[in-house]
This record gives C-alpha cells, sequence and structure tokens, in this order.
C-alpha cells in the first residue's frame, strides 16, 4: 500500500471513530448497549484489517502486528468471559499477543534482533504466571517471574560472550528470585 493511500485511510478510520465517540457523548448512540458477540466481530475486523496492513507493509515491518494480535487476544478474552471462564487464565492471551511479534521480529533478523527475545519471554512467562496464579504457592510464583526474565539475559551472554553486561541483569534476578524461595 502507498503511504499516502494508507494515510487516507487511516485518517478516515480515524474521523469515524471521533465520529461515532461524539454520537456516544450526545447520547444519540449508547455503544455500552452492544453485544458481546458483536464486540468480538469488532476485534475480529480490526485486527484482520491490521494483519492485512502488515501483509500489505511487508513482513519486515513486524510493528503492525501488535494490534492486530492484540485485537484477537481481545476477541478471545470475550469469548472466554462468555463461555465462563472467570480464572486468571483471562490475563493469558493479552501477554501471548505481545510476545508474538517479538518472536516474529527475531526470526525476521536472528543476529540483529536477538534483544526482541527478552520482552517475547517476559511476556510468555507473564501468561504462565496468570494461568498458574492460584494454582502453585506465591513463592514459587515470584521465584518463577524473577528466574525466568533472568534467562533471556544469561542466553545473550551464552550467544554472544562479548556481551558481559548481560551477566549483570541475569545475575542480579537470579539472586533476587531465590529470596522468595527462601522465605519458604
Amino acid at each position: 500500500m502507498k503511504p499516502r493511500l494508507g494515510n487516507i485511510f487511516w485518517g478516515i478510520i480515524l474521523i469515524l471513530i471521533a465520529g461515532a465517540i461524539l454520537l456516544e457523548r450526545m447520547g444519540i448512540y449508547d455503544f455500552d448497549a452492544l453485544s458481546a458477540t458483536t464486540w468480538m466481530w469488532v476485534f475480529a475486523g480490526v485486527g484482520l484489517v491490521f494483519l492485512l496492513m502488515y501483509v500489505v507493509a511487508g513482513y519486515k515491518h513486524w510493528g503492525w502486528l501488535f494490534p492486530a494480535f492484540i485485537m484477537g487476544a481481545l476477541l478471545l478474552t470475550i469469548w472466554m468471559v462468555e463461555a465462563g471462564i472467570r480464572e486468571t487464565l483471562l490475563g493469558t492471551p493479552i501477554f501471548v499477543a505481545i510476545a508474538l511479534p517479538f518472536i516474529v521480529a527475531f526470526l525476521i533478523d536472528i543476529h540483529k534482533n536477538w534483544w526482541a527475545l527478552i520482552p517475547a519471554f517476559v511476556c510468555v512467562v507473564m501468561a504462565v504466571v496468570m494461568g498458574l496464579a492460584f494454582r502453585i504457592p506465591d513463592e514459587w510464583i515470584g521465584a518463577l517471574f524473577l528466574y525466568a526474565v533472568a534467562l533471556p539475559f544469561l542466553l545473550v551472554y551464552l550467544v554472544n560472550r562479548e556481551r558481559r553486561w548481560a551477566l549483570i541483569p541475569a545475575f542480579t534476578l537470579g539472586v533476587l528470585g531465590t529470596l522468595p524461595l527462601i522465605s519458604m
């Protein structure tokens, strides 16, 4: 998509959103009255538009995947609520949706985008922690999170031994991860 055509498209979208907000503020239409199914369709449509923007822009423009995956995660979260899931699992899709574009960025250029492993891994661990929150002791959750954040830094060092700076957060977070376990 040419940049000018893309600007016109997003300008029209923003004008439509502003018009919808104006209608709600004036009391003409109440968007709270929309059903969950309607919102699922809205998020699916918007997510597909962002996914299409990613495809058109090219695979190296992985930033378009953030809104695409987040819209999909919102759709999944609404479906989970409608299905009666009321646990901490509801936050899991959002963290996975944030992690996926970082994983794509890493896979596009492994040597240049090594940094993308850190936020991707942290988001995946947060998704796992959200899923385990009421199933394991709190001390284990704290230790798991801190160890999990330390691990990508250790991997950064192991992949390239010249990046000794990565040992500082890896070691610090590893030691801090041990403190909750000692308190048990």
